[in-house]
C-alpha cells in the first residue's frame, strides 16, 4: 500500500489515505505527515506514524494565556526573533512566557533588583529598558556615589575617587571635571598641568616638565623669547631683533648659537 493509502484519523474524521485527508484540510501532504507524527497535534493520529519527539522549537508554549504550537510559530506571530523567546521563556522575568520544555532558570545576573529614585524594578534588565540606558551605565551608576538614588543591594556603592587635581586652588576628581568646567578637552587641560607656563594648574599624577631654558641676557636680566624683550622694553619686533645682532648693543646678547 502506497502512504497515499494509508488510513488516518484527524478530529475524529476517518480518511481511507493521507492524500484525502489533505486534500480535506487544505495543507499539503508533507505539513499532513508532521502533524501526525508531532505529539502537538493528538488529534491527527496514524497507525503508520507513531508520534515522536521533534526539534524543541516546534514544542507548544504559552504567551500571554495564548497556546501556541510551535516555538517558532509563536516567535513569527509576536514578531520577535526566535532566540528572543526563547530567552524569554527560560527567563524568570517574564513570567507570562511559559513552556513545559523550557524551566525558567535561576537568577541571573541581569535579574538582580534595583530602586531608581524611589521606584523598584524586579531586575537591572527591566529598569534600563524603562529608562532608556544600557545595562552597563545603569550598573555604572548603581556603584557610583554620584547617583545616590541608584540603589542596589548586590552592588555597593565604590567609594569616590580622591582630589587629584587643583585648579586656581579648586580641586578636582577627574580630568573631565575640570575639561567641563572650563569647556575645553580634556587633552588640553592635561596640557596644562604638565606645562610649566600654567602654574595654577596642579595634578598629582602629571609633573610639570621642566622650563625652557633662557634664550637671551638684556640688561643682566634674562629672557626666554624677544617677545618678552619687546614687552619689557617698550620697543617693536624688529628693533629688538636688530639690536641682539648688532655689536655695538653690547647689553642685547644672545645666549645660544644660531643654527647656520
Amino acid at each position: 500500500m502506497s502512504k497515499q493509502g494509508r488510513v488516518c484519523t484527524i478530529d475524529g474524521v476517518r480518511y481511507e489515505s493521507e492524500y484525502a485527508a489533505a486534500k480535506a484540510l487544505g495543507i499539503s501532504a508533507l505539513a499532513l505527515r508532521h502533524r501526525l507524527r508531532s505529539p502537538n497535534f493528538p488529534e491527527c493520529t496514524s497507525s503508520h506514524h507513531p508520534k515522536i519527539n521533534i526539534n524543541p522549537r516546534g514544542q507548544s508554549c504559552i504567551i500571554n494565556g495564548i497556546r501556541y504550537v510551535s516555538e517558532t510559530g509563536a516567535a513569527r506571530t509576536l514578531g520577535i526573533s526566535l532566540s528572543s523567546l526563547l530567552f524569554r521563556l527560560r527567563s524568570s522575568n517574564y513570567p507570562e512566557y511559559v513552556s513545559q520544555y523550557r524551566p525558567k532558570e535561576e537568577r541571573r545576573r541581569h535579574s538582580i533588583p534595583c530602586s531608581i529614585g524611589g521606584v523598584e524594578y524586579r531586575s537591572i534588565e527591566n529598569a534600563a529598558r524603562n529608562l532608556g540606558i544600557s545595562d552597563t551605565s545603569l550598573r555604572t551608576r548603581l556603584a557610583s556615589v554620584d547617583f545616590p538614588d541608584y540603589v542596589c543591594a548586590d552592588i555597593p556603592k565604590k567609594p569616590p575617587k580622591p582630589l587629584k587635581y587643583t585648579v586656581r586652588g579648586k580641586l578636582y576628581r577627574t580630568l573631565q571635571e575640570v575639561a567641563n568646567e572650563e569647556g575645553v578637552t580634556r587633552e588640553r587641560i592635561r596640557q596644562k598641568m604638565n606645562s610649566p607656563s600654567h602654574p595654577d594648574y596642579i595634578s598629582a599624577d602629571i609633573p610639570k616638565r621642566p622650563p625652557p631654558p633662557s634664550k637671551y641676557m638684556v640688561k643682566g636680566k634674562p629672557y626666554k623669547t624677544m617677545k618678552e624683550i619687546a614687552k619689557a622694553e617698550g620697543l617693536d619686533m624688529m628693533r629688538i631683533r636688530h639690536r641682539i645682532t648688532d655689536p655695538s648693543y653690547p647689553e642685547y646678547q644672545r645666549l645660544y648659537k644660531r643654527r647656520t
